[in-house]
């Protein structure tokens, strides 16, 4: 049976380190995960380079970002520092978060840490929501007065459903979950929670998993380079679902001839001014990169995304929505290929031990919502809550299910 809250210092711990990581602050999230790091080597004089070795390519591609980014006379030190510490902050997290929990942590001691972060986070959520009359706001709104930060709330309706706990309490908590989620207008949410269950029934069938992964990341690739990019949309379109039609036009578009134009389909007109960019760049940085500092001509000054209710308004942005030109325009053609196979490492292609079908569904579901944040949040240099809750679930899952084939 699993219990709702986590009764060791370990899992309190790690239920605490799961807020953490959703507050979005990459800055906190980084140092924080350093002294993890250093109190672990000035306390044991030991430390675990398990996330160091899953996130190896992030490593790789942090250090032609430096390399390469220094010999670019036309970098800023801020954009330069600040790349590098959005890209830096995978291999921490991972690090940070085996460390916490070393390689022996039960499912019963994750399973209700991921669900105490869930609980208190989506209580902040509804109470902030009743606060600020949420109800009367849109959507953008929402983001920007209540905020993000609320993915963990899948993880621990997951939790929930796997668990062993009392039937009316499980539906009772997993309802509350649901109110958050519905309340924050996320489509990202209601979807990921799907897909979850997808992979549960796709893992129960024996589906195989590499082949899975290989052909999402292959489409993404794909689908990231302009005008490919508008055929997704297209598509997304002709399904004609009422939630996914915002999205699909962001996707689709191609004309933007005005201002409001662009606003409405950010992440294709970075796509393409992205690549508008790289192609100019000299050969050299075409095939090397321009490394971390680099930036995206926007050709005019230009609102995106959220920050459209704040009138910020943009020339260039260092980062792409549509990740994958963000890391070809940093990394070039050399360093593209070790930015996709980036997921790979924290994939478990192995049978899982018993007991450990949460586990596996947990991983092989984080791999995919990551391909997905590749392709339209920003990828690996996200600053959102989804991409550091999935390195550390990522991280967690691969050593736990490790730990329990070598038994």
């Amino acid at each position: 049976m699993i219990d709702i809250l986590p009764h060791s210092y370990k899992g309190l711990g790690l239920g605490c380190w799961f807020i953490v990581l959703s507050t979005q602050s990459v800055t906190a999230i980084a140092l924080i995960s350093v002294v993890i790091l250093c109190t672990r080597l000035v306390f044991t004089g030991l430390l675990d380079l398990t996330g160091l070795i899953l996130s190896w390519p992030i490593v790789g591609l942090v250090i032609q970002g430096l390399a390469f980014g220094a010999f670019n006379p036309d970098v800023a030190i801020w954009d330069y520092a600040r790349d590098a510490l959005y890209l830096a902050k995978v291999p921490l997290i991972a690090m940070a978060s085996l460390t916490l929990v070393g390689r022996d942590l039960s499912v019963q001691e994750f399973s209700s840490a991921i669900i105490a972060a869930g609980l208190i986070l989506a209580a902040v959520y509804l109470a902030k929501y009743i606060a600020f009359d949420g109800a009367a706001m849109s959507r953008r709104e929402l983001r920007i007065t209540i905020g993000r930060g609320y993915f963990i709330l899948v993880f621990s309706i997951l939790a929930l459903f796997f668990s062993q706990s009392w039937v009316v309490l499980r539906a009772t908590l997993i309802g509350f979950l649901l109110l958050a989620i519905f309340a924050s207008t996320s489509r990202t949410l209601p979807a990921t929670l799907i897909l979850y269950g997808l992979v549960a029934l796709w893992l129960w069938g024996r589906g195989p998993i590499l082949p899975l992964v290989f052909v999402s990341l292959g489409a993404v690739t794909v689908f990231s380079f302009p005008p490919a990019i508008a055929q997704i949309g297209t598509v997304l379109l002709h399904w004609n679902v009422p939630g996914l039609r915002e999205f699909a036009h962001e996707l689709a578009t191609t004309q933007f001839g005005d201002f409001s134009a662009i606003q409405d389909a950010f992440r294709a007109y970075e796509a393409r001014m992205a690549w508008h960019t790289f192609a100019a760049a000299p050969i050299g940085a075409q095939i090397f990169g321009a490394g971390f500092g680099s930036l995206v001509d926007l050709g005019t000054h230009v609102t995106l995304g959220l920050t459209v209710l704040d009138q910020e308004t943009h020339q260039s942005v260092p980062i792409t929505h549509v990740s994958i030109m963000t890391a070809l325009l940093k990394f070039g053609w050399i360093g593209l290929p070790l930015y996709i196979y980036a997921v790979i490492p924290f994939t478990w292609t192995k049978d899982s031990g018993p007991g450990e079908h949460f586990t596996l569904v947990l991983n092989l579901g984080s791999v995919l919502i990551l391909i997905y944040v590749i392709l339209v949040f920003q990828g690996f240099f996200a600053t959102l809550d989804i991409l550091n809750i999935l390195v550390a679930m990522l991280a967690l899952t691969h050593v736990r299910l490790l730990h329990t084939e070598k038994l």
